[in-house]
């Protein structure tokens, strides 16, 4: 730890953890959860909060290190957008 008398700063070293995450591109029923029906009997869905996602980039390919969440305060049309140019991807779970 540095204190004021230190000419130089100590360092501080701390543990890691590497995971290592195996990626699919989201498909449209993989962001929403049915919540119901209207009126008129048609079913509605909203965007599957708390899911994490990872965007890939449409310029250079790759995809961002730091994983994104689904929330209500996400803008729908963003997500309409980057799913429509296969930009999302999450993480794959094996069917037991």
């Amino acid at each position: 730890m540095a204190t004021l008398t230190a000419m130089q700063p100590r360092p501080y070293v701390f543990p890691r953890a590497v995971a290592e995450v195996e990626l699919v591109q989201a498909l449209p029923e993989d962001l929403k959860t049915f919540t119901g029906y209207d009126e008129s009997s048609k079913p509605i869905y909203k965007l599957r909060a708390g899911l994490i996602y990872w965007l890939q980039s449409s310029i250079t390919g790759k995809v961002e290190t730091t994983p994104r969440v689904l929330t209500d305060d996400c803008n729908p049309n963003d997500i309409k957008e980057w799913l429509d140019f296969k930009m999302i991807w999450i993480a794959n779970v094996p069917s037991i």
